[in-house]
């Protein structure tokens, strides 16, 4: 998938260094859309993981990261997504199977998923 893709449609997403593959900045307000654009415009069907990150070096110190795969075309994407006062947007609504992983990470960091 092109950076421009997702940049274009949600312009406060930034690109991500990355050596295996393509890694987003998302905004927390763009999160589920972004997902659900991912998912079905451009065919990242399966939530391959969700978990919480500790970033010593940014702002926001805690957030989370998704890794979404495109079962069709074999690619995997990136999300980054910062988690101000420890709270992130659920996306369990998009891929149910999150459910388990947000609450691996309130578990693990302490982080609520809403909505």
């Amino acid at each position: 998938m092109e950076a421009a893709v997702l940049t274009d449609r949600f312009p406060r997403t930034q690109v991500l260094a990355s050596k295996d593959m393509p890694t987003y900045q998302v905004a927390g307000e763009d999160l589920v859309a972004a997902v659900r654009f991912l998912r079905d415009d451009q065919g990242f069907d399966l939530l391959a993981d969700l978990c919480g990150a500790e970033w010593k070096d940014r702002p926001t110190r805690f957030g989370v990261v998704l890794h979404l795969l495109s079962t069709a075309g074999k690619e995997y994407v990136r999300l980054h997504v910062d988690a101000p006062g420890d709270r992130v947007p659920s996306v369990a609504a998009l891929h149910p199977g999150a459910n388990w992983h947000e609450r691996e990470a309130f578990d693990m960091f302490g982080l609520v998923f809403e909505g």
